[in-house]
């Protein structure tokens, strides 16, 4: 619509001044017939192909930015931000309208700058785009035309038939009425049969009639009335469009000049001065009457009757120069009107993404922890949306809530199973859904693509939804785009092939930016290796070592030693391409990685075992320990990466992994060991990728030569202020490595005790390391990078201020606390219910400055930079808004802790939300479900408790029914979480309120649980602090550890009969063991005071209440208030001496407990026992079907390699031909799944067969390793060292031994027995 508009207004331009210019020197009826032009560019809305010099590739560019507005209606709300130097009275709300326009937004947000360059953001409660509101408006206009049109055509021509009576005209070769009155002027009226009608002033005399006459049949000649329908159906279609309305008149006017011409030329020259006063006379008196759009008329206005007077005088003929002048403009006009536009080039040069940018795409666009829809567009291979797989799309269905019936899964077995459920799940994708998800990421919807595989899903239209049966999935898991650029609207984003059969290769996704900040799928393909440049951080770098003086790396070059006939069960047959390598347990107790000199199997299994042993792995290796991974392209080699591990000091090991290739001769080569985690990452731009480790390893490559850096050692080196690397993360989307540690202040002696936190980003650009420093920038104490409303700004300043001048309030702080700045302030998603009840949370995090920071005592998670800046002192780094009814934010006096998190998914934080919305009245309790209650129960039983106890009594019944409805129903899990909070509030039941107690004793007396008194009773003091301490921190941590240790230091106590309180300062940690077992890290961990009530009973000790100070600004004042002062004092500015003494001791109990543990490891669990009679059949008929193809089509295939550019079965290359019969082992690629293998047998009879082939993993089956035909059999086998038995150790995928499979081709059945199981 948009490109016949804008052609045909330019034709219409040019034909008005064509006719302008050259009216005088050119035919009257060549000037008429070049408006055919117009009306077949209106009505034929179609273009030839495109050109360079059309009107629509000039109009390109501009016509690409142009969005269509909106229409905003009903404002919620408005944020006003202003320059800071502007008065407060200019930085009011807009005096905003009910309804406004503007661009498009994904958010209904409307956004603008006033004239004082205050920037308004209004939130408006709906959006209506106009590009939906202006196509009905055109059809009804459309309509009312085409009525009116119908309307007055009917009532012209029933007058005429009600007024007209016959006139006899001599000559006349068309039907000629005379009507006596309501006719203006002679016309000519008719679409099937015109006819001509005359008024009484038309015939008055001889002269006048036949000039009438002549002029009429003219119109007929000329088929002015099918020209006048032409006309009528323009301007019903573009109504609104003035320039056709002006053609249309133009165009009419012509027509009856064109008449006059042909008139006069039947008429003689002679006649010229009597036709001009028969036009005069035959003008109506009193004006003329309207005559429909479907009549000529011979009278016209004053001003085109004086036009066609003058031209009748002069009698001007026809210039061929002008002619031909007109004609070559005109063939120029056409040819930039009716030719298609191309896409211009976009003027921008590609740019490469940056780190954040690409890192939006990796962690937020696309992966999560979730079904994320977005990756299920990287299952498959396009080269436009249309094209899309639409069976890979939405395999595991959409993402979006589905409603399934008993009803509609009998439905769909009986459409596709016969009326068997085949038990697994069903997915289900409605239309409605599926449009929703392709219009929101490709613009089209399922009737506008090609329905590619669609016909996989069954169809019901009753419920106009597809589905399928399967327990499986082709989700693509995690994608890491490892390269991005953006040339104009288009991003391509690069990354590795996984599962569509290029192993090493490279995939291009492409994305079209929208004008709201959308992204469609425009292309997923596989592409060349992107050399895209690193974007460094702005600035110079803080240091820049030079790499140019080192060494080349050269690793360990073995020899392979000869080992035949020493294979255990444990064995892997592995490699890259043709190179194989292997991985196998020898009779010598040693763990091997080996070349593969000779491996013979048959029947009975391996029967020839000779490798060449090039690598011994360290001791009690234990073969599942090693994991064996290809690589592709590294240094211009591909090869097998084993990883294992390496002890590296007391109860820890090391990540190693050793990437080896085969050179030329097949002899092994190291190419790197690296030690930590791995990433091959193209660090610096060039295309080739760098081996980067989380250890400070970096492997490089500059003119054939390898280099390894260390990068650790160079930066103590380099810096040495630098005291001790703690960790580092690799980023591969911005492409450089995050480095942590410690470091003394600049110029401090070597031996000085103050040591600081630092954090450096590392860069590689090829020749040296690029070590920056945090290039935040900040303006008014708030980081450049935060994006948030005032509202939100405002209370978070007004927090950290208040948490600063508690700092400074401190009598025991010497740090000189003096400055402070919001690091972080983003909007946390709560999602429903929450958002519709108003509520809002913004998490946030700051830093204070110190002056002195070598007197910054350090707690929990904080910390020092080396400029003096301290963090993690935020206990509370939320906060909670309630949006008003009237769209106002509100801030709420609501706590949420700092250790639970800021994701709903996490148990704590969602109830924290949870007891917000119930503290304030917006969600009660029999309004939750009872799976939200437990939640908030476990998590915040005391605070929940006490809540409780201020709703009314229907309320506490919900919320405790809600409780019992887990105990006794099976519900192990859900149960045993409940029992072990009561026992933690029995504990501590002193800390409830007097009205929180009545609803825990109602609770009790509703469950029936009674906790086992109030702890477990010891006969030493020591054994119940510990064991106080350690249940305390279990039941208060947010997630589950692998283990926890504890130690104490007794500030004071105090007895008072039979009841003993310690009032005590804690040390807690919480330990994680590594994936093998061997080691452990600590996760968590802090000092804190608590003070704990013991009764003493008979000498033991049983503990009656454990309190710990309420964190946040309350904290010093609740501390004192419970403590003796001496004590509290104590606590609030523990010695060093006193913390390290305590960290001291809790790891080593810490190493007591991890040796426990190993020392009562479990054992692995018995597998099944299965034997080959579990997997072996007889005579099972093939699968197979007339083969699409003939023999020799058939067998070209199976010689034709080549990978396609959409999902296909492709022949491997390997193939067997006997008698007619031909056996193919193909290759899926771009599947829903990763590679899958199919064995194909060709019958003589044309019949083409899927033979079976076993499972290697849970995801992929296993090729053959021989195949041949004998004796009218085909025979083909699988070998397996070991079993494989998944889902705990139920489930057989194979079993060790020989698959041997024997297919009887001339009964067309095929039979499998296993050998040395």
């Amino acid at each position: 619509m948009k490109d016949v508009l804008l052609t045909s207004s330019v034709l219409i331009g040019a034909l008005l001044i064509l006719r302008l210019l050259f009216r005088r020197v050119i035919a009257r009826r060549v000037q008429y017939a070049l408006w055919l032009l117009v009306a077949v560019r209106l009505l034929v809305p179609v273009s030839l192909p495109a050109a360079d010099f059309s009107v629509l590739t000039a109009a390109e560019p501009v016509s690409r930015q142009i969005t269509a507005p909106s229409l905003y209606m009903e404002p919620v709300q408005e944020d006003v931000e202003g320059p800071a130097d502007l008065p407060a009275l200019d930085k009011t709300p807009s005096d905003y309208s009910q309804v406004a326009i503007g661009g498009a937004t994904k958010d209904n947000t409307r956004v603008f700058t006033d004239e004082k360059n205050v920037t308004h953001t209004v939130e408006y409660a709906r959006q209506i785009h106009l590009t939906d509101i202006l196509a009905p408006a055109w059809y009804a206009g459309i309509a009312v035309m085409l009525f009116w049109m119908l309307v007055s055509n009917l009532r012209f021509w029933q007058m005429l038939r009600r007024k007209r009576v016959p006139y006899e005209v001599q000559d006349c070769l068309y039907p000629v009425y005379l009507v006596k009155e309501g006719l203006s002027s002679p016309c000519l009226f008719g679409l099937v049969s015109p006819a001509i009608y005359l008024t009484p002033a038309a015939v008055e005399t001889p002269e006048r009639l036949r000039h009438v006459i002549a002029h009429e049949s003219a119109h007929a000649r000329h088929l002015d009335h099918l020209w006048a329908l032409v006309r009528s159906v323009c301007l019903a279609v573009y109504w609104f469009d003035p320039l056709v309305w002006a053609a249309a008149a133009a165009s009419k006017a012509d027509g009856e000049l064109a008449c006059d011409e042909a008139a006069l030329k039947r008429l003689g020259d002679a006649e010229r001065l009597p036709y001009g006063r028969t036009l005069l006379a035959l003008i109506p008196v009193g004006g003329r009457a309207p005559t429909p759009l479907l009549s000529t008329s011979m009278t016209a206005g004053k001003r085109q009757l004086k036009d066609r007077i003058l031209r009748i005088a002069q009698n001007r003929r026809t210039v061929t120069a002008a002619l031909f002048a007109v004609i070559a403009l005109t063939a120029g006009v056409c040819a930039v009107t009716f030719t298609g536009g191309k896409t211009s080039p976009q003027t921008e040069e590609p740019r490469p993404l940056t780190g954040e940018e690409l890192a939006y795409f990796n962690e937020e666009y696309f992966n999560g922890d979730d079904f994320n829809i977005r990756n299920q567009f990287l299952s498959s291979l396009y080269t436009s949306p249309e094209e899309i797989n639409l069976f890979s799309l939405f395999y595991d269905g959409t993402g979006l809530p589905e409603e399934i019936t008993d009803a509609e899964r009998q439905a769909v077995a009986n459409a596709r199973y016969g009326g068997s459920d085949p038990g697994t799940d069903l997915i289900k994708i409605s239309a409605a859904n599926a449009d929703a998800i392709l219009e929101a990421n490709t613009g089209l919807t399922l009737s506008e693509t090609q329905r590619v595989d669609l016909d996989a899903f069954t169809y019901l239209p009753e419920y106009d939804a597809y589905y399928t049966f399967h327990g499986d999935t082709n989700y693509p898991g995690t994608v890491v785009f490892s390269a991005g650029e953006q040339e104009g609207d288009r991003i391509r984003l690069y990354c590795p092939d996984s599962r569509f059969g290029n192993p090493g290769g490279t995939n291009c996704l492409t994305l079209a930016v929208q004008p709201d900040g959308s992204y469609w799928f425009v292309s997923y393909l596989f592409s060349e290796p992107a050399a895209i440049p690193t974007v460094y951080p702005e600035g110079d770098p803080w240091l820049t070592i030079s790499l140019t003086d080192l060494s080349p790396y050269e690793p360990e070059t073995p020899q392979a030693v000869r080992h035949t006939d020493d294979r255990t069960e444990e064995y892997l047959l592995t490699g890259v391409y043709d190179d194989s390598l292997v991985l196998y347990r020898s009779t010598d107790g040693n763990l091997y990685a080996a070349v593969e000199n000779e491996i013979v199997s048959d029947e009975s299994g391996i029967v020839t075992w000779d490798v060449g042993c090039f690598f011994t792995f360290p001791a009690g290796t234990a073969f599942s320990d090693v994991t064996a991974t290809d690589f592709y392209d590294l240094f211009g080699h591909d090869g097998m990466a084993f990883s294992y591990y390496g002890e590296q000091g007391d109860y820890t090991t090391s990540l190693i992994t050793d990437y080896w290739y085969l050179n030329e001769d097949g002899s092994p080569r190291l190419l790197a060991r690296a030690r930590g985690e791995t990433a091959m990452v193209d660090l610096d731009g060039n295309g080739e990728n760098e081996l980067l480790t989380d250890q400070n390893q970096l492997f490089f490559q500059r003119e054939g030569s390898l280099y390894a850096a260390d990068i650790t050692a160079l930066l103590e080196a380099n810096w040495p202020e630098m005291t001790w690397w703690d960790y580092s993360l690799i980023d591969t989307s911005r492409r450089c490595l995050t480095i942590s540690g410690f470091a003394r202040e600049t110029n401090a002696p070597a031996d000085s005790e103050t040591q600081f936190n630092f954090v450096r980003y590392c860069y590689f650009d090829g020749e040296n390391l690029l070590f920056y420093d945090d290039t935040t920038t900040y303006t008014d104490h708030v980081s450049d990078s935060i994006d948030a409303p005032d509202y939100a700004l405002t209370a978070a300043r007004d927090r950290v201020l208040a948490d600063l001048a508690g700092w400074q309030a401190r009598s025991d702080s010497t740090a000189g606390w003096d400055d402070w700045r919001i690091t972080g302030l983003s909007s946390v998603d709560l999602g429903e219910p929450y958002t519709s009840l108003g509520l809002e949370v913004y998490s946030f995090g700051y830093e204070l400055h110190a002056a002195a920071p070598e007197h910054v005592i350090l707690a929990g998670g904080m910390y020092v930079l080396e400029d003096g800046w301290v963090g993690g002192m935020n206990s509370s780094p939320y906060l909670v808004f309630l949006r008003q009814s009237n769209g106002t934010p509100v801030l709420l006096d609501a706590d949420i802790p700092g250790d639970v998190g800021a994701d709903m998914a996490i148990p704590a934080f969602q109830a924290a939300i949870a007891q917000i919305a119930m503290d304030n009245g917006l969600l009660l309790p029999s309004r939750m479900d009872p799976e939200t209650i437990l939640n908030l129960f476990c998590v915040n039983s005391f605070a929940f408790l006490d809540s409780l106890s201020n709703l009314p009594e229907t309320e506490q019944s919900a919320a405790i029914e809600a409780l019992a409805s887990f105990h006794n129903q099976g519900l192990l899990e859900e149960e045993g979480n409940l029992r072990h909070t009561m026992q933690n509030i029995a504990w501590s039941q002193g800390s409830l309120s007097e009205g929180g107690a009545a609803v825990w004793r109602a609770l009790l007396s509703r469950t029936g649980i009674q906790p086992n008194g109030i702890g477990d009773s010891y006969d030493r003091l020591d054994d119940a602090i510990l064991n106080a301490i350690l249940d305390h921190r279990a039941s208060a941590s947010g997630h589950q550890d692998d283990f926890y240790a504890a130690s104490y230091t007794t500030l004071d106590s105090v007895q008072s009969g039979n009841t003993r309180t310690e009032y005590l300062l804690t040390c807690f940690g919480s330990y994680d063991l590594s994936d093998d077992g061997s080691s452990y890290t600590l996760e968590t961990g802090g000092i804190e005071p608590a003070a704990l009530t013991f009764a003493t009973i008979n000498g033991l000790y049983q503990l009656t209440e454990y309190w710990t100070p309420t964190a946040g600004n309350r904290y010093a004042a609740d501390l004192r208030r419970v403590f003796p002062e001496e004590a509290a004092q104590a606590a609030l500015s523990p010695s060093a001496e006193t913390r390290s003494g305590l960290e001291r001791r809790r790891e080593q109990r810490a190493q007591e407990q991890f040796a426990a543990l190993q020392a009562a490891a479990p054992q692995e669990p018995e597998a099944a026992a299965f034997t080959a009679a579990d997997v072996e059949f007889s005579n099972q008929p093939l699968d197979g079907s007339a083969d699409s193809m003939t023999y020799e089509e058939r067998l070209a295939w199976a010689q034709d390699t080549a990978l396609p550019e959409t999902v296909d079965l492709i022949s491997t290359g390997t193939y067997r031909e006997e008698a007619g019969c031909l056996a193919i082992l193909g290759q899926w690629v771009g599947t829903p799944h990763t590679d899958q293998y199919n064995l194909l047998l060709r019958l003589p009879d044309g019949t083409l067969a899927n033979l079976p082939l076993p499972s290697s993993n849970p995801v992929n089956v296993a090729p053959p390793d021989t195949m041949a035909f004998s004796g009218g059999t085909f025979v083909y086998t699988i070998n397996f060292p070991e079993d494989f038995v998944f889902y705990d150790s139920q489930t057989l995928l194979h079993l060790a031994g020989t698959y041997r499979y024997t297919v009887d081709l001339a009964a067309k059945t095929v039979s499998l027995t296993v050998t040395n199981p």
